[in-house]
């Protein structure tokens, strides 16, 4: 039980990482297309 916890509360802080990752490309994308 506890296992599963701390998987669900890891999972969502990865995807965010994920969601900031993608969102830091578009911005250096398009400083680097002025």
């Amino acid at each position: 039980m506890q296992e599963q916890n701390i998987i669900s509360e890891i999972e969502p802080s990865r995807v965010s990482v994920l969601y900031i990752n993608d969102e830091m490309q578009k911005v250096a994308h398009s400083i680097t297309s002025l």
